[in-house]
């Protein structure tokens, strides 16, 4: 008569922790395949992002055609909160220039296409003086929020460009900026006039130069 083998408790109990650790490793590189498809996805977005973006810049407008035939449905949702402002102290005296501040909120991306449907950027600063001047204007506005300038960076590269494609000799940042990972935009403190770092996909009011 055959005698029936019954395992001992030991035996049993690495038999268990065998089978967790396999489950263990199981869940983690299903999780590791989750992390890398999020990471691929992420990264395919801030590419796409990267091409919206490069699109947006002056070296890359459009012709006078195409730009005629955008679409100006950001005009009807932001021209009536809006104000126009004419200033010669913010072009240094040379000449009067038309600048034009938008409280409606809007991505850095939906602010550059309203202010190219006024056939403008967002501004660039050049000055300390010009950055002066433009926080005299924002300090009038009522509103607690900052405002969106014309500078970004991409997620390609660590360097900071105006959208105009001006240089960027002139730099007021904040303490502990810029941040330079991933894709940057730019926007200046209503209180103080310094500049931080943003997702570009924050809605924050802007300003244009027309």
């Amino acid at each position: 008569m055959e005698s029936l083998y019954t395992a001992s408790d030991s035996e049993q109990s690495l038999v268990k922790n065998i089978m967790k650790m396999k489950v263990q490793v199981i869940l983690l590189l299903l999780l590791l395949g989750t992390v890398s498809a999020q990471e691929s996805g992420e990264k395919d977005l801030e590419e796409m992002d990267d091409n919206k973006m490069d699109s947006l810049t002056d070296e890359n407008r459009g012709t006078k055609e195409e730009e005629e035939e955008m679409n100006l449905d950001c005009q009807e949702k932001c021209e009536e909160n809006s104000v126009v402002i004419e200033s010669s102290e913010i072009c240094n005296g040379s000449e009067t220039c038309s600048y034009r501040i938008f409280l409606c909120r809007q991505t850095f991306t939906q602010a550059q296409d309203t202010c190219k449907c006024f056939r403008g950027q967002l501004v660039s600063i050049r000055s300390s003086s010009i950055n002066r001047s433009i926080l005299r204007i924002v300090k009038k506005q009522n509103t607690r929020s900052d405002f969106w300038i014309g500078l970004w960076k991409s997620s390609r590269s660590r360097n900071f460009r105006w959208v105009d494609g001006s240089c960027t000799s002139y730099q007021n940042w904040a303490d502990e900026e810029p941040k330079r990972s991933g894709m940057r935009c730019v926007n200046m403190g209503r209180k103080n006039g310094k500049w931080h770092t943003s997702r570009c996909t924050e809605r924050l009011p802007f300003i244009c130069r027309i």
